[in-house]
């Protein structure tokens, strides 16, 4: 039996996420939004002051709010989605999957649903 593996599918997200991190690197304080499509670009929303905790929580669905710390380049950004994502069974985000993993070495873990980047004076409060 033999198998063959075709990478394109990953190339395509990794030059994707590739992009997203450029674009959050090059913008000081932001809100980013990536939803679970990647044909839907990641929306952009520049902010100088911290994001209320209810707009994260519009942003990605409702429910409650899962903080994931991660470093993108030489920032440190705060990524949220939905808690219970999982048990509520969400599809996979895979740009946002693939930034955490790329972000994390040595972890495994997946990401759900669409979630909200914060950098800079945009974080939560």
């Amino acid at each position: 039996m033999s198998f063959e593996f075709d990478p394109s599918p990953f190339r395509q997200t990794i030059e994707k996420v590739i992009e997203i991190v450029k674009t959050i690197s090059s913008t000081p304080n932001g809100m980013f939004v990536l939803p679970v499509d990647e044909n839907v670009p990641m929306a952009v929303y520049p902010r100088t002051t911290n994001t209320p905790l209810d707009e994260i929580k519009e942003a990605i669905g409702g429910g409650w709010i899962e903080l994931i710390y991660m470093k993108v380049g030489d920032d440190g950004v705060q990524m949220f989605g939905d808690e219970e994502g999982k048990i509520k069974r969400f599809p996979v985000n895979p740009r946002a999957t693939a930034l955490f993993l790329l972000s994390t070495p040595g972890v495994s873990e997946h990401i759900v649903g669409q979630v909200v980047i914060l950098k800079g004076k945009a974080k939560a409060k």
